[in-house]
């Protein structure tokens, strides 16, 4: 286990989050706040004339200018050795999949408890991820596979993944396809079997993985309920 301070960055646009979410971490004093931003663009600038670069940078998703989509790829190519967390008040699995796709090892929703919070941190930075219901450690191994691209997928199976990659419930997607439901979940738990995938996040994060669909330039912004 590492025992120097967790150097962290908070990136949010709304200021009381940002100064909420900072009189959080000053609880824990082997976490260091050395950097707060705006958004995606005023972190990056910031990054350019310092001395001392985040571990962990927390951020939002739906910020101006440059959002978290944005800022995780850039840092994911620009700046490997900072670790994204990202805080959000939108859940979706096409969001999830494709920010572990950017490279983000962790994914919470703002109305997690403090002591999640904190734990998230000191998990990403001594272990590389934070594993929760939203992204388990099953997920992120979608992710780090290397032969998803090779497997044979039938027709009816790749069209319930494509639309696994909308804001379509189960309900919805059946009545899409003109199947039952019954039907639809056999379809489900066939696929989930061929790709040895658990969770429908999985399921689009493979399609993202492999191009069966193009990833969005916006967020699907389904808000939780506080």
């Amino acid at each position: 286990m590492k025992n120097d301070l967790v150097k962290v960055a908070v990136v949010d646009d709304h200021t009381i989050m940002r100064e909420g979410l900072i009189k959080q971490l000053a609880v824990d004093k082997t976490i260091d706040v050395i950097m707060e931003a705006t958004d995606g663009s005023h972190m990056l600038q910031q990054l350019t004339t310092m001395t001392v670069i985040p571990d962990i940078a927390i951020v939002d998703l739906n910020m101006p200018r440059m959002d978290g989509f944005a800022l995780a790829w850039e840092l994911k190519n620009k700046y490997p050795q900072i670790r994204v967390l990202i805080l959000s008040a939108y859940c979706s699995e096409y969001n999830i999949a494709r920010m572990i796709n950017n490279g983000v090892r962790g994914y919470l929703l703002k109305n997690c408890s403090p002591v999640e919070f904190r734990e998230a941190i000191h998990s990403i930075y001594e272990t590389g991820y934070y594993y929760s219901d939203l992204a388990n450690e099953q997920v992120f191994k979608v992710f780090q596979s290397v032969n998803l691209k090779t497997i044979n997928i039938p027709d009816r199976e790749m069209e319930f993944l494509k639309l696994c990659c909308t804001e379509l419930t189960y309900d919805q997607m059946a009545k899409q396809m003109g199947i039952s439901r019954r039907t639809l979940d056999g379809c489900r738990e066939r696929l989930f079997d061929r790709l040895s995938i658990n969770s429908r996040t999985g399921l689009v994060l493979f399609a993202l993985q492999s191009g069966i669909i193009a990833e969005s330039h916006q967020p699907i912004k389904l808000k939780i309920k506080f």
